[in-house]
């Protein structure tokens, strides 16, 4: 009952800490004479291991007690102990304790919501909702799974089916799950079952040449398993011979040069919170976390900002997944941004986000106070063009909304929308100050320019302007 009595944050946190985290976490209550909630804490991480533990626990057990009636009557009686054990477990945690302390984002719930977060919710789904059972296991992805994964051993694990009684728990809860990889080859949640399944196919093998009478047939019979397994290598192996293969992902580019950057730019003492690619790159620190978990007030922070590449200087890029996040983190007062590359910025905690790189749109300087109102918080002062671009001075009245962007062009609704400050500087940020914002331009867009005028305007995520009566866009006088 011990899970019972650790403190539910504790509980909630175990799937989201890395185990380094967790045994520092541990010791960090032990050296705080807290060893009773050092105690449940620990227990809790060990009752929040996904369902493969206790169905590991049943798979043994039952091979002690089924496959080893020539050893010791002491092997099965162990055997029996881990399957009760085991089932009491699961029987424990699915009526109790799920029930009692239920964590706001299990992953039981990321793995069967269509079955109550659940399982074995798929039996009593099946009474009420038979039409989507049918659904879920008839798809074509769920039909195949098992089809698919014998293909590889020439389908010589059926000839051996008591090899498959130990797959079949890990295989019927990967069919179960709604997460469309847990029926990939690649998957972690097949691991368990691989071993089963080839010592299956080798048994299989066996018992096929013992059937075959021409000993030709038999000899050829191993041919069949490599010739099985060299397609499947082929097809789904992601080695260097493979389909599948991605040759680029083993070339440094550009995206390896600004992780390279990056990492450098951390030093080595203090907790990091970084994109999953950079983290075996910053494992020699002490903390190192997920930026896909939450925010854990790391020193440093590291966001993956590639997507601006891809929707660069389009309105899509306000309203992508990655881009409020990013906003997010660039309005806050007690980060601030101290490393940038074009795929990668680094925030440091304690930093002030006007200082440093930021500093460089806010130049000091008194400049008449007269220009065009983009919006309430923001005037456009003059447009400077030159060869390579526009430089915009602007004046900020007061901090603007993060998700405040430009429309550049010369059309009266431009299809070019740009971030102010290069996207580096949080418009949340500005005060009543001057602040300069640089655009670079393509040899056509400066010659349209030239030709049609420049027309500039404030826009946001929505895209719409800021402010209900804001023009779309102004004509803007050109100074080059």
């Amino acid at each position: 009952m011990l899970y019972a009595a650790a403190p539910q944050g504790d509980i909630v946190a175990v799937s989201r800490t890395p185990i380094p985290q967790f045994l520092k976490r541990v010791r960090a209550l032990v050296y705080q004479h807290e060893a009773r909630r050092a105690l449940c804490y620990a227990f809790a991480s060990v009752a929040a291991v996904a369902l493969v533990l206790p169905l590991l626990g049943v798979v043994l057990g039952s091979a002690a007690m089924f496959w080893t009636r020539s050893r010791p009557r002491v092997w099965r009686q162990a055997g029996a102990l881990v399957c009760v054990v085991s089932l009491a477990y699961l029987v424990l945690q699915f009526s109790v304790l799920k029930r009692l302390y239920p964590a706001s984002a299990s992953s039981y719930d990321l793995h069967f919501p269509k079955w109550g977060g659940s399982p074995f919710g798929v039996i009593s789904t099946l009474l009420h909702d038979p039409a989507l059972v049918r659904d879920h296991f008839f798809a074509p992805a769920k039909f195949w799974y098992v089809p698919k994964l014998l293909s590889p051993l020439a389908l010589l694990p059926l000839l051996a089916p008591r090899w498959l009684v130990f797959a079949l728990p890990f295989l019927a809860i990967n069919s179960i799950s709604s997460f469309p990889t847990t029926v990939e080859f690649y998957s972690h949640y097949l691991t368990p079952a691989v071993p089963a399944l080839v010592v299956g196919g080798i048994a299989g093998l066996s018992k096929l040449i013992t059937y075959l009478r021409h000993p030709r047939l038999a000899q050829a019979a191993p041919a069949l398993l490599l010739g099985c397994l060299a397609i499947a290598s082929w097809h789904d192996g992601g080695l260097p011979w493979s389909r599948d293969f991605d040759g680029a992902a083993f070339i440094a580019d550009a995206t390896t040069d600004d992780a390279e950057r990056t990492v450098a730019a951390i030093p080595s003492l203090g907790s990091v919170q970084a994109p999953d690619p950079l983290l075996p790159h910053l494992a020699e620190r002490s903390e190192v976390y997920r930026v896909a978990s939450p925010e854990v007030g790391a020193r440093f922070v590291v966001l993956d900002v590639s997507h601006r590449k891809r929707y660069a200087r389009t309105e899509d890029l306000l309203r992508t997944t990655e881009e409020p996040v990013i906003r997010a983190w660039l309005a806050r007062r007690d980060y601030g941004l101290v490393h940038a590359e074009s795929s990668m910025l680094t925030l440091e905690r304690g930093t002030d986000p006007r200082a440093g790189i930021a500093q460089r749109y806010l130049p000091h300087g008194q400049l008449p106070q007269s220009g065009i109102p983009l919006t309430r918080c923001l005037t456009l002062l003059s447009a400077w063009l030159d060869p390579q671009g526009l430089e915009l001075e602007l004046l900020a009245q007061a901090p603007c909304p993060n998700d405040l962007a430009l429309r550049i062009g010369t059309e009266t609704r431009p299809k070019r929308v740009d971030l102010l400050f290069d996207g580096l500087l949080s418009p949340a940020q500005l005060r009543d100050e001057y602040a300069v914002s640089w655009h670079s331009l393509s040899p056509l867009e400066r010659e349209r320019i030239l030709t049609r005028g420049l027309r500039i305007g404030a826009l946001r995520s929505s895209g719409d302007p800021p402010e209900q009566g804001d023009p779309v866009t102004f004509l803007v006088p050109l100074i080059h």
